[in-house]
């Protein structure tokens, strides 16, 4: 996020006559694993006394991490945080989060349910949840991952995201060295975006790289061996291999790296992508 263009944004806001609510920041984008500098827009948050919620679905499990939570600088001054520990920590489907420093704001915008007087008792609330949750009853998903907090504890789950950090370094050093994988965006957390390209650092002549991405990553799928994701950054099309298996090895790395070389390979030789002038 560019801090100019947020205070721009919040001065056409007030010149409409409109006031700014909320500003929400990304700790960990879906496609790059880029975080927003959570720092700095709490500071605008401050000034034009804005709600500042962190959006850390994905991202937010950096903080277990000594060596890499910096990216996540400035969590701690947002107001509110999302965070999804059934991605990342291994933990089982569905575990999601929303933690906010004040309570008492969860009972007052939940405050609908408080008429429930057949379920809800003052004797209760500091433990009941159905006082401060939209849904007034819910499973208690949370238990799950605090088992497996209390197994592991934090130097456990700092092993987990560093581990899975090196993985993604590991990626990104095979494609840097690699005459025909370029990485796509600066890695900073579990995303590798990369693609395959026959002359990296230039558009391949008469190759379409995005048609021909989208056919490897498809023909990747149909070996049965490897499922990665595809997704766009702007117009490019890349492969999105992320890494947040547990039951990753430096094999598994390197095999399904030598898979998509190979079927790179055997594409580019194929007269499907041989350009004219090849012809």
């Amino acid at each position: 996020m560019d801090m100019g263009e947020l205070r721009m944004e919040v001065a056409k806001c007030k010149a409409a006559g409109k006031v700014p609510l909320a500003v929400v920041g990304t700790a960990g984008t879906t496609v790059r694993g880029c975080y927003d500098p959570l720092r700095e827009i709490s500071g605008i948050c401050k000034e034009e006394d804005m709600w500042f919620h962190v959006d850390g679905a994905w991202g937010g499990n950096i903080l277990f991490s000594p060596t890499h939570r910096h990216h996540a600088d400035g969590g701690d001054l947002a107001d509110s945080w999302a965070w999804d520990t059934h991605k990342v920590m291994g933990i089982p489907l569905i575990c999601s989060t929303f933690i906010a420093k004040d309570v008492k704001l969860l009972n007052t915008l939940c405050g609908h349910s408080q008429t429930a007087h057949y379920l809800l008792h003052k004797d209760t609330e500091d433990w009941d949840l159905g006082h401060r949750s939209l849904q007034c009853g819910r499973r208690n998903d949370a238990l799950k991952f605090w088992c497996e907090w209390k197994n592991l504890g934090d130097e456990g789950f700092a092993k987990v995201v560093d581990d899975f950090v090196d993985n993604a370094q590991l990626w990104e050093d095979k494609c840097e060295e690699h005459p025909r994988m370029e990485m796509m965006s600066e890695r900073v957390y579990l995303n590798a975006p990369c693609r395959y390209n026959p002359t990296p650092g230039s558009t391949a002549h008469g190759i379409d790289l995005n048609e021909l991405n989208i056919e490897l990553r498809d023909k990747l799928l149909k070996t049965g061996k490897f499922m990665i994701g595809r997704a766009n950054i702007r117009d490019d099309v890349i492969l999105r291999p992320v890494f947040c298996n547990q039951q990753t090895t430096r094999k598994t790395i390197d095999d399904l790296f030598d898979e998509i070389i190979k079927i790179g390979d055997e594409l580019v030789a194929s007269e499907l992508y041989q350009s004219d002038d090849d012809v």
